[in-house]
């Protein structure tokens, strides 16, 4: 059997964006992997 499916149907959705919380160790590590030129 095969279904047609949209493209929308076949990815899943990331949350890409994560801010922690100012006195946690990951938001200097967060910090410093955001200033990073990967240019």
């Amino acid at each position: 059997m095969h279904s047609n499916y949209n493209i929308n149907q076949l990815s899943l959705n990331m949350a890409t964006f994560y801010e922690p919380e100012k006195n946690h160790q990951a938001h200097y590590i967060h910090h410093l992997v955001e200033s990073i030129d990967f240019d």
